[in-house]
């Protein structure tokens, strides 16, 4: 304690000594022996206030009074350090204005006056960033710690020291002071120092909630890639992998050059090092995240794969474009390529691939680089065929290609897949594809007719992989060139070189000296197809058939019968040419012309009306097991059904129809051999099985909008075969169903559509005439009078059925309503002129007659209807050019 008292007594003479030099009014300078001093416990409020320096102007003044506040700070003397600091801070201007501000922002800091210290520490921040504007920066040391004091003042819960949470604190108190000056650069920082306050509480919702908000509100802020870190941070720290991914993101992609926020402070320096800093981390990162999550998707067989592998790409390719050259950027290239490649980009990974490959940076990947250029163009490629952009010609052949021969321009995408092949053999002439390899390149300049540069690349083939099968394919190859340009000569010593090689594997290299053996065979296939192409048909298949006949096992001879075929249609002779596709697949069933020659020859005995033969190769080609591939097979069970529809073989017809109805791809077919399958059947007296299949089609086709009209007629037909069968009920009730799908459907009058429903509608109306003709007028009196009431209702009821097949505007349908509906005016007329007289009336009296003149006005009556309706009929008829039946009935009725 006595070592205490004597620093406090040190400390009280060191303070007044300095005030006697800066309130000299009120403070003298202490004796040598320590007398005259008064202790700083003496203090009081104001004691520094109004203070006269011993000589005004002095420089130290300022200086002074902050060793003052100094003395007392140290001494936990809060509040006359306070009053010193003050009096140090009226000079605004000086050299320690500064340091008193924020000594002033900590000593109210101290006192727990957080609006205060927070107010002080604000101007001292923004004293700190003019003073550097004006190049100063020794301010600057104490200003971050300066904005995290100002966060910690935010944080606190009891400004108004009452003991209780105030009703705003933390982010909504940040919010009502801060949120209008987002201007201020140092403003997202006191949010970020906040958000790191609540963070350090491991509250990393809230913190992230606040760096949001100030990254919504300042995006371009000097911090806002630091806020954007520390979102990923705590992202990472609560364990949110997809929210980490997407706060790494962000901060890979929002601050890079080019960016808003970069444009916003490409002048600050500092805080674009700082930003590419951690641009660089979450580019790497978020590149190799997104990589790593997009292989496991696609070993998942995920389809989000491509999406995550655009993502990687993008991420790798912000990273590149600003670290190309650093020791990580080779296998960085070559990740953004397999990125690239694998998010369908192909031409983009190719590029990427090539720069890995031809890097003279490492050769660690340059085999994998030269491999994925290969299947980088490989895609694009295939890719370009399936969009229609590029068509691929096939290797040219004997009978394939016309000419001229001359050399066509290669597309500028197989024109680099070439070179990658090409690159990939001479990286790794000994890999295991490198023969197919050069195959492939030597085969893009075949495809277009670059002979010679196609024959060298097939010659290295031969020469460099002998002992491989592919140089058989290169030997055709070359082979196939000298025979399409006529240059049979050459074919022959190419062929005799080829057999003493011995090229291909044990098996194959047999196979192919036999192959080669068939060459002369060939010559003479040529001469035919010089022949076939010269006009001279009839000498070119005598030809084509007598090189069948000399060597039936030549690889040609299929194809010959099928040229000689060919060769007698041209000249008319159909029945020669039936019997020469009947030899190819009899001979030759498993020719890839077997299927096209029973097709041909179906045609051809169709022509001469050899309808049983022709439904017999139709048959063959339909349902033999070696066929079921051609794309000829339904076209022949469709020709079949037909042809058996022809020769009123209806069962076997509609079967087949049935079949090809279940076996075609295409709707339309499928629906249209489903009707035509109980059409045929409709022919016969199975009126059951009719009835059935029309059935079967509604069941399968009847709600496709596409086949309106064929369901209003299966109704139709349905009701028909009803009616065959006597049912007239269930006859009755197909014929409304056909009106009233008409009606559903939408469909026209006067269109052709419409004969269905007016032919229902006239055969309904058929059977409220049978009604009324089975009907007779009995009884007298009372009786005769009810009887007479019902025959009326029925003629009405036939009346009104007819007038309901005029709508549908279908001018036969119409004409034969009017007729019946005459006729039946008619029959009533009858009828009623039967109608037996009451026997209380005397024959030939006076009541009698009376009676035979109500009867014959009556009957008149319906009788002018009658004719009238018959001469409309007639009228009608030559009006519209129309005669049938109807017609021609009234003008004999």
């Amino acid at each position: 304690m006595a070592i205490l008292r004597f620093e406090e007594e040190r400390f009280d003479e060191s303070r007044q000594t300095m005030l006697a030099l800066v309130c000299a009014d009120r403070y003298g300078v202490p004796g040598p022996d320590g007398s005259g001093v008064v202790p700083a416990k003496n203090f009081r409020a104001g004691d520094y206030n109004g203070c006269n320096p011993r000589k005004p102007g002095s420089k130290y003044i300022a200086e002074t009074w902050l060793r003052i506040g100094e003395i007392h700070y140290d001494l936990d003397e809060m509040r006359p350090a306070l009053e010193a600091y003050t009096e140090a801070a009226r000079d605004t201007q000086g050299p320690y204005f500064d340091e008193a501000t924020i000594r002033i922002a900590w000593t109210l800091y101290l006192q727990r006056d957080f609006p205060g210290a927070a107010a002080r520490l604000d101007d001292y921040v923004r004293l700190a960033e003019s003073m550097k504007a004006a190049g100063d920066d020794s301010a600057m040391a104490l200003r971050d710690d300066a904005i995290r004091y100002i966060a910690k003042c935010y944080i606190e819960d009891d400004w108004d020291l009452d003991g209780n949470p105030d009703p705003a604190v933390g982010f909504a108190r940040l919010e009502r002071d801060y949120k209008a000056r987002g201007g201020e650069k140092h403003v997202p920082e006191i949010y970020a120092a906040l958000g790191d306050l609540y963070a350090f509480q491991t509250d990393f919702k809230l913190a992230i909630k606040i760096w949001d908000s100030a990254l919504a509100r300042w995006p371009t802020a000097a911090a806002a890639p630091l806020l954007q870190k520390k979102i990923l941070d705590a992202q990472v720290a609560l364990g949110d992998k997809t929210g980490a991914r997407t706060a790494r993101d962000a901060l890979a992609n929002n601050y890079l050059r080019g960016t808003p926020w970069f444009y916003a402070n490409e002048a600050d320096t500092e805080a674009i090092d700082a930003a590419m800093k951690l641009v660089e981390e979450a580019l790497v990162a978020s590149a190799v995240e997104r990589h790593a999550y997009a292989q496991s998707l696609r070993a998942a067989g995920d389809p989000r794969a491509e999406e995550e592998y655009k993502k990687a790409a993008a991420a790798y390719a912000a990273y590149l474009l600003r670290y190309p050259d650093t020791p990580s950027s080779y296998q960085y290239r070559y990740d953004y390529a397999e990125s690239l490649y694998y998010s369908g980009q192909y031409l983009e990974a190719a590029r990427e691939y090539i720069t890995v490959r031809d890097s003279n940076t490492a050769a660690s990947r340059q085999v994998d680089a030269a491999e994925g250029v290969v299947f980088s163009l490989e895609a694009y490629v295939e890719d370009e065929q399936k969009a229609g952009k590029l068509t691929l010609p096939d290797m040219p052949k004997q009978d394939a290609v016309k000419p001229p021969f001359d050399p066509k321009p290669i597309p500028e995408a197989l024109v680099a897949l070439q070179s990658a092949y090409d690159k990939l053999v001479a990286i790794k002439p000994d890999a295991k594809a490198a023969g197919s390899l050069a195959f492939k390149s030597g085969a893009i300049s075949q495809r277009y007719m670059h002979w010679d540069e196609a024959e060298t690349r097939f010659t290295r083939v031969i020469d460099d992989y002998c002992g491989e099968n592919v140089a058989i394919n290169a030997g055709f190859s070359i082979i196939d060139g000298k025979v399409i340009r006529g240059d049979l000569k050459a074919a022959q010593e190419w062929t005799e070189k080829l057999l003493q090689k011995g090229c291909g594997d044990a098996e194959q290299s047999e196979k192919f000296a036999g192959d080669l053996k068939t060459l002369g065979n060939a010559v003479r296939f040529q001469e035919a197809n010089q022949l076939f192409e010269a006009g001279e048909f009839e000498a070119a298949a005598d030809r084509y058939t007598a090189l069948v006949d000399q060597a039936p096992k030549d690889p040609n001879a299929d194809r010959a019968l099928n040229n000689a075929a060919v060769a007698y249609e041209k000249i008319g002779r159909f029945g020669s040419a039936s019997k020469t596709y009947e030899r190819i697949y009899k001979q030759y069933p498993d020719s890839e012309f077997a299927d096209d020659a029973l097709l041909r020859s179906g045609l051809n005995h169709v022509r001469f009306f050899e309808f049983d033969d022709a439904v017999a190769s139709y048959l063959v080609l339909a349902q033999d097991e070696r066929y079921k591939a051609s794309e000829h097979r339904l076209l022949a069970l469709k020709n079949a059904a037909d042809l058996l529809d022809n020769l009123q073989q209806y069962k076997k017809s509609s079967d087949l129809f049935v079949r090809y109805a279940a076996q075609t791809t295409d709707p339309k077919e499928a629906a249209d051999a489903s009707f035509r399958a109980a059409s045929v059947l409709g022919k016969t007296d199975d009126h059951k099985a009719a009835e059935t299949a029309f059935g079967a089609f509604l069941s399968k086709f009847g709600a496709d909008p596409t086949q309106a009209a064929k369901s209003v007629e299966a109704h139709l037909r349905i009701g028909e075969a009803r009616a065959a069968r006597g049912d007239r009920k269930g006859a009755e009730t197909s014929y409304r169903e056909c009106v009233a799908l008409y009606t559903a459907r939408g469909l026209q009058a006067a269109s052709d559509a419409a004969d269905f429903p007016s032919e229902a509608q006239f055969l309904l109306s058929e059977y409220s005439l049978s009604d009324l003709l089975d009907f007779k007028l009995t009884g007298t009196g009372k009786k005769f009078a009810d009887s007479a009431k019902v025959l009326f209702d029925k003629v009405v009821a036939a009346s009104k059925s007819y007038d309901s097949v005029f709508p549908y505007r279908r001018i036969e349908w119409v004409l034969a309503a009017m007729f019946r509906r005459g006729y039946a005016f008619e029959v009533t007329a009858i009828k009623i002129r039967e109608a037996p007289v009451p026997r209380e009336l005397k024959e030939y009296s006076e009541p009698w007659f009376a009676y035979k003149d109500i009867v014959e006005t009556e009957a008149g009556k319906f009788e002018a209807k009658a004719i009238q309706l018959y001469e409309e009929t007639i009228k009608r008829g030559k009006e519209y050019g129309v005669a049938s039946e109807w017609t021609k009935r009234p003008s004999s009725a």
